[in-house]
């Protein structure tokens, strides 16, 4: 290793460092995070309150769930991006003067804010970052002269960092400081698209051309540098004024990150087809494979339980910690790729993948279909309201998990595996044949035909040793 290798290496591991310094503090003001501890749901055009935590300040000051506020500080609003702009200007301990309406009645409160995120939310946001930015190193000291570990491990750290601060916030403390962290926040998560779609171009047969023999292959980042630019400008322009006008430029910006997300997702995994496509070699394969189902499991849950359903209904269906713990699937199963650990048998993972799937939907669906519709069907022609149904729910669905794993299992084997199925069930046939064989000779005749059957040799020939003594058994055809 030359003297400029190593500098690069120190540098990364520099970068990784700092990352990690700013990523903790991000979690610290994370925690920090002003609220009235209830959920907002927009509807109708109008932003009412859902859930409230029983203990919260929400409920403390008198609102109750599904009424509507109407403004914050006698300013109007009409989104929950609307509310948390004029919420995030204050601290916990603040209070806040809101309008709202019940009935057609409308009420003016006073509410006190509170710490947003509970301790369990913090805990498990600094677990998840600690363990992608983990991740990350692990992977680039295994190579750290690789430019595929390289990316990713500043793919790491860009993940790491979205998540340990992952909210843009209003800026506090020393005004030295104060706007570091709003504005790596951005850069990170938009960021992210671009370093994936590089990765995708250069794996797994490494590009070993230098820069400016190879420029293309960095005009993937100048549309999120285009957005990062947009972004952070808007959002400035909005905390300097205190312009809701602004802010609301600066989440249409937002949203289009988040197209530019899907797009490049999209187009990094058909490249990776097509370098699968062109792959020769079985490993090479397997790397491919990996990468996929990665970001298949990872990133379903985000895009159309919790992005498409906040884009288009104005709520998901999952919170924000249950996708960011399927996204750890993502950086584990490149690391798997790029270590070329092959302990774990990646057809084997998917299959598996597959089969409890659809199993924990079919069983679900079979619970829900009971408890639902059934209990309330019945509830209405004989009005019992008792817990016989979801009872008899959970045991229904524990009777019908071993059939339904297993006819799902040769589902997907017949669907996706079709070769390993027909010979799976080949050699299951050929077993039992064998156990209903008397004698060694009728064991030997069925050895005989199925050898002819599949391989349709000339001739066939199986020596066995009896004590001392050679016996020799021919077939001609």
């Amino acid at each position: 290793m030359d003297l400029a290798e190593k500098k690069s290496n120190y540098f990364f591991l520099f970068l990784a460092a700092i990352s990690l310094v700013i990523g903790l503090w991000g979690t610290y003001r994370l925690s920090q995070r002003p609220g009235i501890q209830a959920s907002l749901e927009s509807a109708d055009g109008h932003l009412r309150l859902g859930q409230l935590s029983p203990y919260g300040s929400a409920v403390k000051s008198g609102l109750k769930r599904g009424d509507i506020i109407l403004q914050v500080d006698n300013k109007p609003i009409q989104s929950s991006s609307d509310f948390n702009f004029y919420v995030d200007q204050k601290r916990a301990g603040e209070s806040i003067n809101l309008s709202a309406q019940r009935s057609g009645e409308e009420l003016n409160l006073t509410v006190r804010l509170e710490k947003e995120n509970g301790s369990l939310f913090i805990i498990v946001h600094s677990l998840i970052g600690l363990f992608l930015w983990i991740v990350g190193v692990f992977v680039f000291m295994k190579n750290p002269g690789s430019r595929v570990t390289r990316i990713f491990l500043i793919s790491s750290l860009a993940f790491s960092l979205a998540i340990f601060i992952s909210w843009e916030g209003f800026p506090s403390g020393p005004k030295v400081f104060s706007f570091i962290l709003p504005s790596v926040q951005i850069f990170a998560y938009t960021l992210l698209p671009a370093l994936f779609f590089h990765f995708a171009l250069v794996y797994p047969k490494e590009e070993k051309l230098p820069i400016q023999k190879n420029p293309l292959i960095y005009s993937v980042y100048l549309p999120s540098l285009v957005l990062i630019l947009m972004m952070e400008l808007f959002y400035w322009r909005s905390i300097l004024s205190k312009s809701l006008s602004v802010f609301q430029v600066y989440k249409s910006f937002f949203l289009y990150s988040r197209l530019y997300l899907v797009v490049y997702v999209v187009f990094g995994l058909l490249v990776l087809y097509q370098t699968y496509r062109k792959l020769e070699f079985r490993e090479d394969k397997r790397k491919v494979k990996w990468i996929f189902w990665g970001i298949v499991v990872g990133t379903f849950p985000f895009f159309f339980l919790y992005v498409f359903p906040d884009v288009f209904l104005n709520r998901s269906f999952i919170s924000e910690i249950t996708y960011l713990l399927f996204m750890l699937v993502i950086p584990t199963s490149f690391a798997f790729s790029i270590l070329k650990y092959q302990a774990m048998d990646i057809d084997v993972v998917v299959n598996r993948s597959l089969v409890y799937s659809l199993l924990t939907g079919l069983i679900v669906g079979v619970y829900l279909l009971i408890v639902g519709f059934l209990g309330n069907a019945l509830q209405q022609y004989t009005g019992y309201q008792g817990g016989f149904f979801p009872i008899l729910a959970t045991l229904i669905a524990a009777l019908l998990f071993t059939p339904a794993k297993n006819r799902i299992r040769v589902l997907v084997d017949k669907t996706f595996y079709r070769v390993r199925y027909d010979y799976r069930k080949a050699i299951q046939k050929f077993t039992r044949q064998v156990d209903l064989a008397f004698t060694k000779d009728e064991l030997l005749e069925l050895f005989l035909k199925k050898l002819d059957l599949l391989l349709a040799v000339n001739r066939a020939m199986i020596f066995l040793r009896e004590s001392s003594k050679a016996l020799v058994f021919r077939k001609k055809r």
